[in-house]
């Protein structure tokens, strides 16, 4: 049966694969460091197997080297605005804005213990679940020739402490790219830190938001991610 993709061009995940597979980074088990793998393909596949909300997101994982990445105009701890023109030769405009973040505001959920939050507002809280956020992203609006995406706050409100501006070691400021096809943009956003460390690649078409990809620090960890070559998702 094939794969139902929503319009995603599955022979473009294709091209980001095989790139993926031939650009190499040593990895191995925890328990057999005589074993080396790719680390690369080793966490694409970590990510179709675990990590997809539905299994045609897959054809939504790319490798951002071979994609056009979208322009910063202005970062600053608050507030991110990247502004190109696209394949079609529309604008688009990305604003991301963070804040503080007011518990009477959410609904939050922690173990039996109180020593992790399970959930805030109903969703897995990456970058928040060893201890109560203070930041939190409050808005992302995205707009294309003028005209505004759908973008429910469920897209964006369970990742904290984003790292607006700072790039060193693996970490690097949001950024957003166009799909090579040229119907998709993605948006990345790395946070948190320590063990509550995630990565998270939010997906569009021109329209609205489509769905999301996203890994806290088990999976990171164990794939050797933490370095400045990362390919990711």
């Amino acid at each position: 049966m094939a794969v139902v993709s929503y319009g995603q061009d599955c022979k473009e995940f294709e091209k980001h694969s095989e790139s993926i597979d031939s650009t190499y980074h040593p990895g191995s088990p925890i328990d057999r460091r005589d074993t080396v793998f790719n680390a690369n393909r080793a966490f694409l596949d970590y990510t179709i197997e675990n990590l997809l909300n539905r299994p045609s997101d897959k054809c939504f994982i790319s490798n951002r080297n071979l994609l056009k990445k979208l322009e910063i105009i202005s970062c600053d701890t608050s507030k991110v605005v990247i502004e190109d023109q696209l394949k079609n030769g529309e604008r688009c405009k990305i604003t991301i804005l963070t804040g503080k973040f007011h518990i009477k505001e959410h609904s939050i959920e922690a173990n039996k213990d109180s020593s992790t939050i399970q959930t805030i507002d109903g969703q897995y809280p990456f970058g928040g679940r060893y201890g109560i956020p203070k930041i939190e992203i409050k808005k992302i609006e995205i707009e294309v020739n003028g005209v505004r995406l759908k973008i429910p706050t469920e897209a964006y409100c369970n990742f904290y402490y984003p790292l607006m501006c700072d790039n060193y070691g693996f970490h690097r400021q949001i950024e957003a790219y166009e799909s090579l096809n040229g119907q998709y943009l993605y948006l990345y956003i790395y946070g948190g830190n320590a063990a509550g460390t995630y990565f998270a690649k939010l997906i569009f078409d021109h329209k609205e938001y489509k769905s999301k990809i996203a890994s806290d620090y088990y999976p990171l960890s164990i794939h050797g991610s933490f370095r400045e070559n990362f390919i990711g998702f």
